[in-house]
């Protein structure tokens, strides 16, 4: 018998013309725990990591018996190498933790015979408990810009994204980066899915947050950046289709790695997420 040749990146196979967010998130199952997922074509070869994450949340939730009713409360995962988006990307599951109250799966991204991608996530069925929230700050609760005021930025299209300029932004509030987002197309109804396009989504600040803390820096515009781990903890259910505020900044950035921090709250105030990233961002190397 004849082993499969592992794809090789000068023998692009098929992608995506122009996808939806359930063109993306819907995976073939190839074996009991192993799925395969497409990437939109672009100029550019690497794959958006916040694709790559929200896949592998749709792997992971495919692992579990929907009558259990388990929904994503919190992930961390690593991105290791850039993804091509002219093969199709697989992932495999492993069952960590069937419990009662809570489940974890361990995911791992696969491309050209390598981990491309690691994730942890952990699920739990809905429970009556105590709430509580920190009154949202002047970015969420007030905007200073609303959404239709603010023009799509180079982000949009899967996800309606809308990133305020420094010039609405108050001087003391400058290194942090405010974005308006919705993703058209999802249900409401569907958590599953709103949990991965939530993931999606999330991946989108954090790298520029960091950045911004260093404008006017030498060459801060010219630089490699990547994202290199992400962590998101999921707070409430929410409707995507509404305005969602995303308020992200950096407190440190050192040896070519930065650190972000952002919360995710609906039009209403009400927090829906809260994010953390370490990325790279590398002066630029010629």
């Amino acid at each position: 018998m004849t082993a499969t040749p592992v794809p090789h990146p000068d023998a692009p196979t098929d992608a995506f013309d122009d996808p939806s967010i359930l063109d993306l998130l819907t995976l073939e199952r190839l074996e009991l725990d192993i799925f395969r997922g497409w990437s939109p074509a672009k100029a550019r070869t690497r794959v958006f990591g916040g694709q790559v994450a929200a896949q592998a949340v749709r792997a992971a939730q495919e692992t579990i018996d929907a009558e259990r009713e388990m929904f994503l409360h919190s992930l961390h995962a690593y991105f290791l190498r850039a993804g091509d988006w002219r093969q199709p990307i697989l992932f495999r599951v492993d069952r960590i933790r069937e419990g009662r109250s809570f489940v974890t799966r361990r995911v791992v991204a696969i491309q050209y015979g390598e981990a491309i991608f690691h994730l942890d996530a952990s699920f739990q069925h809905d429970e009556d408990g105590y709430e509580y929230q920190v009154e949202a700050s002047l970015a969420a609760d007030i905007p200073r810009v609303k959404p239709d005021k603010v023009a799509r930025d180079e982000f949009a299209g899967i996800v309606d994204s809308r990133q305020v300029l420094d010039i609405d932004m108050p001087d003391d509030m400058k290194s942090s980066r405010w974005i308006w987002f919705r993703v058209p197309g999802v249900d409401s109804s569907d958590r599953r899915l709103t949990n991965a396009a939530l993931v999606y989504a999330s991946d989108h600040g954090p790298v520029g947050a960091v950045k911004r803390a260093h404008l006017g820096a030498p060459g801060i515009d010219k630089t490699m950046a990547a994202s290199l781990d992400h962590l998101v903890w999921l707070h409430r259910p929410t409707d995507l289709s509404e305005w969602h505020f995303y308020d992200s900044g950096s407190p440190t950035s050192h040896g070519a790695r930065g650190l972000a921090h952002g919360t995710i709250h609906r039009h209403d105030g009400v927090l829906v997420a809260t994010v953390s990233q370490e990325a790279l961002v590398r002066p630029w190397r010629d």
